[in-house]
């Protein structure tokens, strides 16, 4: 899920790249919402007919899952992440995460219920150790549970300066050991134990030239954070000033989806293609 947060940019003064270092065509028929890898070289793509594939060496499929012709049950898978070994899938509708391995065998169906309520996951993360932070749709508020066991929930309460706008995702930081929120105007950092930091982005009402930003990604590297938006990447300085990376407008087809790998790589995914990235200076 994305939102457009009306920004003004100014020009990167890092030496910092982004370059690509591959790409594929998709497998037929697929249109991504959400992509997520395990770190050794297999990469997990959802689609909107809740179509899940595992894709290694180029667009071969090594596994998938199909609602339409296999016996998952979920109704509305919307986001998914993998860490330590095993794939999760929200299911908004249904109420659940699904759990599987890398080769999609088997999903297990974890349903979240607290207090006799249902909790429909619309977006989440899981962190290195287990942890999964959720935005419960139904109540729209924040879960950070300790693992897919845990009944017994942290419910997190956004200060008003943070819930003024919806929000449209949320990532696991591997370069931080922390949750990323990603909000319609802030980036909301959240500790492994529920610890909230606030990071507005800085509008500069001077300038005459202004673009809308729909947030895909963020994440730390290099100690800095970065975002990735349809079009581009770039990086949130000190000042909280967003800086680009490279030139919007420098894709053929506006980006669908993205995530930071394990390895320190970038995966993006447009309308026709796979394409991976990494940071050169």
């Amino acid at each position: 899920m994305k939102f457009v947060i009306p920004l003004f940019f100014i020009s990167s003064a890092f030496a910092l790249n982004v370059v690509p270092v591959d790409s594929f065509s998709l497998p037929p028929g697929l249109e991504p919402i959400a992509i997520t890898a395990d770190g050794a070289g297999r990469i997990f793509i959802l689609d909107t007919d809740g179509r899940l594939v595992a894709v290694e060496k180029k667009s071969v499929i090594i596994a998938e899952l199909d609602p339409m012709t296999s016996a998952v049950d979920w109704v509305e898978p919307v986001d998914i992440d993998y860490s330590a070994g095993w794939l999760y899938i929200a299911d908004r509708a249904g109420g659940a995460i699904y759990l599987t391995d890398r080769n999609l065998r088997e999903p297990a169906k974890i349903e979240l219920p607290i207090s006799g309520q249902t909790i429909r996951p619309a977006e989440f993360a899981v962190s290195t150790d287990g942890r999964i932070l959720v935005r419960d749709d139904e109540r729209a508020e924040l879960l950070l549970f300790t693992n897919w066991r845990d009944k017994d929930p942290l419910e997190i309460i956004l200060p008003k300066r943070a819930i003024s706008k919806n929000i449209g995702g949320i990532e696991f930081d591997i370069g931080r050991r922390r949750f990323i929120i990603i909000s319609e105007d802030k980036i909301i950092l959240c500790s492994l134990l529920g610890e909230l930091e606030i990071i507005p982005f800085r509008v500069f009402p001077e300038m005459e030239d202004t673009t809308s930003l729909e947030i895909l990604t963020a994440f730390t590297a290099d100690s800095r954070t970065f975002c990735i938006d349809t079009r581009g990447f770039y990086s949130i300085a000190d000042a909280r000033n967003l800086c680009e990376l490279n030139p919007p407008g420098s894709f053929d087809e506006p980006l669908l989806c993205a995530v930071y790998t394990l390895k320190g790589r970038i995966i993006t995914v447009d309308r026709n293609k796979l394409t991976i990235w990494e940071f050169r200076e």
